[in-house]
């Protein structure tokens, strides 16, 4: 539509875009060799965007094995708190809680046998 002389107000109502997004994806059309006069196409890998750089992932593999090994290893494992697993581990409260929560662990109260006293095992015998 630029490329016929349609304004930019007349684009935006058309198409629902900003007109600021609009002047950035012509100029980056044109810094790839775009010419409205001889060819007004415009091909999608002018204005696609290009991969962007990432932060490598904190929670690896191998971190969310070790997190649940701590759970999983013996009975007190489930009794360890978010808190005391970062410790040992080396990453944030916040982190472990994230992993567990994905694997479906949730807040559990250890499971105790209250103890008998002497009335209630002389009654039993």
């Amino acid at each position: 539509m630029k490329a016929i002389g349609a304004t930019l107000e007349h684009i935006q109502s058309v198409t629902l875009i900003k007109q600021r997004a609009l002047q950035y994806l012509f100029t980056k059309a044109i810094n790839y060799s775009w010419n409205p006069t001889t060819n007004p196409l415009i091909i999608n890998s002018y204005i696609v965007n290009g991969p962007r750089p990432s932060r490598k992932p904190k929670v690896t593999h191998e971190f969310k094995q070790q997190i649940l090994k701590k759970v999983t290893s013996d009975q007190y494992g489930r009794e360890k708190s978010c808190a005391y697993i970062a410790a040992e581990c080396g990453y944030s409260t916040q982190t472990v809680w994230r992993v567990l929560r994905r694997y479906k662990y949730r807040k559990t109260k250890p499971i105790k046998k209250p103890c008998l006293i002497k009335a209630i095992k002389e009654a039993r015998y």
